[in-house]
């Protein structure tokens, strides 16, 4: 039902609440919804499980393997936190590194496909991330 208030040059449109209501039998069975327990791991878990003794260049391209190989999602924040565990490494100097890490970023498809992409930041907190390791770079004279 449409009514026009006066005074007014707005249409105000007044639409009756509905009520959705489900059954048990409707309903998909807990045996279906039931879903294989998946590992979630913690970003900071795959620096944070290595031992202080065992912390190296290894153990650290290690961990960037590990997360490129399971997840296709997040890498900003595991460049963040790599960032983070750099020191800790003592892998702070370190070029293949630091490449590494830019290598965690997915191919392709961060491309700006037009004009305004381009001019303006498409993709800030990438960017913003890439940045960061490049300024990290910089201040330890690489």
């Amino acid at each position: 039902m449409i009514s026009v208030p006066r005074g007014f040059g707005r249409l105000l449109l007044d639409v009756p609440h509905r009520v959705f209501e489900c059954s048990s039998s409707l309903a998909s069975s807990a045996k279906e919804s039931r879903r294989e327990p998946s590992s979630l791991v913690h970003i900071d878990q795959h620096f944070q499980s290595v031992p202080k003794v065992e912390r190296n260049k290894d153990t650290f391209l290690a961990a960037i393997a590990a997360f490129k190989e399971k997840k296709p999602r997040g890498h900003v924040e595991f460049i963040n936190t790599a960032l983070k565990y750099i020191k800790e490494y003592g892998i702070h100097k370190d070029l293949d590194i630091y490449k590494a890490l830019l290598d965690v970023f997915p191919k392709g498809k961060m491309i700006p496909q037009n004009t305004f992409q381009r001019i303006f930041l498409h993709y800030p907190v990438q960017q913003n991330c890439c940045v960061k390791v490049l300024d990290e770079m910089e201040w330890n004279g690489l």
